[in-house]
């Protein structure tokens, strides 16, 4: 078999380990049924199986990188660029000619004025890189940076993934080396809110790593939603449940105090009526017990209809009963 292979205009360099590269860096391998197939997307049942693959065309990258400008940070650009080179298999001889055209042209003109009097394509690949760096990236202050760690607390709404996930960022820059999980570890319960979460991590001990540490406190967040949730569900039902009650209630409350207050106009009303028979005003002429009393003098009853007794106004006297026995005039006192 040649090292060359035409397929539809492309062409397939063979590698000396049995795959094809093409123009473009892609890395094929050749199936039994002729057709060319991407490597990294084989396994060995897809190698087995004949016609089982779709043939990929060459002609495509996978993946996109934009011109890096002047006002961004190299350090993220290159690590964007190294996956690019590693997902389309760019040699190391071509990254150079790759990262040429993925810059701007004013930082392209940076580059080669850094660069002279060499031109930057006859530089290593690595030393571009790092003249870039030292012109495009920030310049960090470590103890700056370490300031700025040490002062994270968690925030009011923020969870406990997020917490984390902001601490870890602090440390970045911070260049703890070998000690990076232990700061953080530190840093992460230290800055967590006073509740029951760090509480259930003071139980630990400070040994414990750092990723079972975060996995106490997610679970412990877990259980305190789900309770807290469950909590919520069972005070609706019983809620709920308690309404129609409460309304009954207090539709009887009202239909009482309907009632009393009815009761009471009818007390007052009887209370304002004069009794003609004994001068009181709490009862009613019928029920008085001198209606029908007999007086010793004259014998009369005092009926209202006889009218045997005189009519006395009786709005600001009280009137004794002891003297009806006496004589048909009642003698009254006045208060």
């Amino acid at each position: 078999m040649t090292n060359e292979v035409d397929v539809e205009e492309f062409v397939l360099k063979k590698t000396s380990y049995g795959t094809f590269v093409s123009k473009t860096g892609l890395e094929f391998v050749l199936m039994a049924d002729g057709s060319y197939v991407l490597g990294s997307t084989l396994n060995p049942q897809q190698a087995n199986a004949p016609g089982s693959n779709s043939v990929v065309n060459v002609s495509g990258n996978i993946g996109k990188i934009e011109e890096f400008q002047g006002g961004s940070d190299w350090s993220i650009y290159n690590e964007r660029l190294e996956q690019y080179f590693s997902a389309n298999f760019v040699e190391d001889q071509r990254k150079v000619s790759v990262l040429l055209t993925s810059i701007g042209s004013s930082v392209y003109k940076t580059l080669r004025d850094l660069c002279s009097p060499t031109l930057p394509q006859e530089k290593p690949y690595q030393d571009l890189c790092d003249i870039l760096k030292k012109h495009y990236s920030p310049r960090i202050s470590v103890y700056k940076e370490r300031r700025q760690f040490y002062r994270l607390v968690q925030g009011p709404s923020e969870n406990v993934s997020q917490w984390y996930a902001r601490v870890k960022k602090g440390a970045v820059e911070c260049q703890f080396g070998a000690e990076l999980d232990n700061r953080i570890k530190d840093q992460f319960v230290s800055g967590l809110k006073e509740g029951k979460i760090l509480d259930r991590i003071f139980e630990e001990n400070h040994s414990t790593p750092l990723a079972d540490t975060l996995e106490i406190a997610l679970k412990k967040e877990a259980s305190l939603m789900l309770s807290s949730t469950t909590s919520a569900e069972i005070n609706k039902v019983y809620y709920n449940k308690s309404q129609p009650a409460k309304s009954n209630t207090d539709s009887k409350k009202s239909r009482g105090k309907s009632e009393n207050s009815k009761q009471q106009q009818q007390q007052q009303q009887k209370q304002r009526q004069t009794c003609n028979a004994c001068g009181d005003d709490n009862h009613d002429f019928r029920k008085c017990k001198y209606r029908k009393y007999k007086c010793k003098n004259c014998e009369q009853v005092n009926e209202i209809e006889n009218k045997t007794w005189p009519r006395v106004e009786l709005k600001t006297i009280k009137l004794f009963k002891m003297f009806l026995q006496i004589a048909c005039t009642p003698t009254v006192i006045k208060v």
